[in-house]
């Protein structure tokens, strides 16, 4: 894992910020936004969740919900221009936020109701 975020570090110029955080509400379900990760990269503000499974992989369409999740969650919270990433730590790849794809919100929010129908029938 250390190798990973040595190789995602490499010869960055970096600063730590505070991430903002929210218990935002999708379709009645409460959920903790939490980026890990505040950092200022070669004068570029990032708010990044982190990625520490090992037995997993995440891929760019995983990441693009992370992503898309914080954008709905966080935005009003920071300040222009700060972009919303996913690190998997152990391979040091970055996966910033790129154009909002209107059907991911469509597609979280149906899996909020989902969850919250199945929970009820438990």
């Amino acid at each position: 894992m250390v190798n990973g975020f040595i190789t995602f570090w490499g010869r960055k110029d970096m600063e730590w910020i505070q991430p903002a955080k929210r218990l935002y509400s999708l379709a009645g379900l409460r959920i903790s936004v939490n980026p890990e990760l505040g950092l200022e990269i070669n004068g570029i503000k990032y708010h990044i969740k982190l990625f520490l499974r090992s037995n997993e992989i995440i891929d760019r369409k995983h990441a693009d919900i992370v992503n898309t999740l914080m954008e709905l969650a966080l935005r009003k919270k920071t300040e222009e221009g700060v972009v919303f990433a996913v690190l998997d730590v152990r391979r040091g790849k970055l996966y910033p936020e790129r154009d909002l794809n209107p059907k991911i919100p469509v597609l979280l929010k149906a899996e909020a109701k989902s969850f919250q129908q199945a929970w009820k029938e438990l």
